[in-house]
């Protein structure tokens, strides 16, 4: 079975028009690659768009089921630019040094909807994993980044609130990006 079967391509990776790209605040042209800190690689599909558009990507996954599933088919399929390490990330973000890395990127689960719609079976799967974080935990995790980093995105449902005023927003059809540009960075 090919990569490209085994970590589905959701659209044009680092298309014009991706947003996660805009978000990232990715270009083509730099001079080195972008190097994110994604804090919950859950199913690592944020993770892997990321390092195939030309980023270096550190993932960090707490569940231990998740983290060693997909450490095992990185061995077998690697991924350029791609790493993942099981451990928590408010403890991971104590070892972090200065310039380590450009980008902190956070996925929170996403909040529970209020429709009578079943969430799609991944959500089911994470949700049974992992604890999803309180919205105290989310922000004391945000502000830890916005001390830390340049710039901090944070991947939020469309309609959803933002954890904290965000400098500005990218949107998509469902999901939009908080951006946080610290402004002492």
């Amino acid at each position: 079975m090919s990569i490209s079967a085994k970590w589905p391509q959701r659209f044009k990776v680092g298309a014009k028009d991706d947003p996660l790209k805009k978000a990232l605040g990715y270009k083509k042209d730099q001079d080195q690659p972008l190097k994110v800190l994604d804090l919950t690689g859950g199913l690592f599909r944020d993770a892997f768009h990321m390092a195939t558009m030309g980023c270096v990507v550190t993932a960090l996954e707490e569940v231990t089921e998740l983290a060693q599933a997909f450490q095992k088919l990185l061995e077998t399929e690697p991924v350029p630019n791609l790493k993942i390490i099981h451990t928590n990330s408010e403890e991971f973000l104590n070892t972090v040094t200065e310039n380590q890395f450009d980008v902190a990127y956070y996925d929170p689960m996403f909040p529970e909807k209020k429709k009578s719609a079943m969430p799609g079976k991944e959500s089911v799967l994470l949700q049974e994993l992992a604890l999803p974080k309180t919205d105290e935990q989310e922000l004391e995790l945000l502000k830890i980044c916005l001390e830390q980093f340049r710039r901090v995105v944070v991947k939020r449902p469309l309609k959803a609130e933002a954890i904290l005023k965000p400098s500005h927003q990218i949107k998509g059809k469902a999901i939009r990006f908080d951006v946080y540009l610290p402004s002492s960075k």
